[in-house]
């Protein structure tokens, strides 16, 4: 994206400097400059945000934001998480841990498509918000809570995370993609052309990336349970080679809360 790179334009605009004036300079505040940076990324999702920019908009020197950040990326932060406390995914006290990861996928989903722009800013130049690391957490303590320990707790809730957030990232990718051209469809063999065509009309569906995104969080709650199930059986700490792990020991029947997604909207 072109508003992460690390470089910051302090040039000035082509309008014509006219003499200051005599008066006090024009006053801003830190959450003035995230406020205007957010209203730009709003109506412009692929603007970059200089500091140029930022600061014709709110009539003030590019030199005076440094007066409330170290740079452009201490700015970029700031911006990251103002975006990010305003998460929220409200969740019947009590509930089943598989409930709890369907309320914060479908939430986490529901605020990346208001603001589309923060999947590029989430990791930038080795920065990763602080607000943003809370909420994964939370996956941490969900999972924790249904049995999960050590190695197992930390791979379950890092490939839920990135389970969520990359078919997250897919959906608002698809947006802006193009589709192949005619001539490049014409020169595929005609058994892939049939299978294309197919792919094509389900992904075309008003509701195909709701309906995916659905399937991909069943499908990680299916192997979530088989781990919790694993751990409650005390076989959690076990490194199984790819020949156990085909032929797992049998495991005894438990009964797993209704995770169904049919009741989010």
């Amino acid at each position: 994206m072109a508003g992460t790179h690390s470089t910051i334009s302090t040039a000035t605009s082509g309008r014509k400097a006219g003499p200051r004036s005599s008066g006090r300079p024009p006053k801003t505040s830190r959450e003035a400059i995230v406020a205007c940076a957010i209203t730009i990324l709003e109506k412009e999702p692929g603007a970059s945000l200089s500091l140029n920019r930022i600061a014709r908009e709110i009539d003030i020197s590019a030199m005076s934001i440094y007066n409330y950040f170290g740079d452009r990326n201490d700015l970029l932060l700031a911006v990251v998480d103002q975006l990010i406390a305003g998460f929220e995914f409200p969740c019947e006290a009590g509930a089943p841990w598989q409930r709890k990861i369907v309320v914060w996928a479908q939430a986490m989903r529901e605020h990346f498509k208001r603001h589309p722009y923060l999947i590029h800013l989430l990791n930038w130049q080795g920065h990763t918000s602080i607000e943003w690391v809370k909420h994964c957490l939370f996956i941490t303590d969900v999972l924790e809570e249904a049995g999960l320990r050590g190695d197992a707790l930390g791979r379950a809730s890092l490939w839920v995370s990135r389970n969520v957030m990359s078919n997250i990232h897919v959906e608002l990718s698809a947006l802006e993609a193009s589709q192949p051209s005619a001539a490049d469809i014409a020169a595929l063999p005609a058994r892939w052309r049939e299978k294309l065509q197919g792919l094509r009309q389900l992904t075309e569906r008003e509701q195909y990336y709701e309906e995916s995104f659905r399937y991909a969080v069943e499908r990680a709650l299916d192997a979530l349970a088989f781990e919790v199930n694993q751990a409650n059986l005390g076989w959690a700490s076990q490194i199984r080679s790819p020949r156990n792990h085909l032929n797992p020991k049998p495991l005894r029947p438990a009964p797993v809360p209704a995770h169904s997604m049919e009741t989010i909207k």
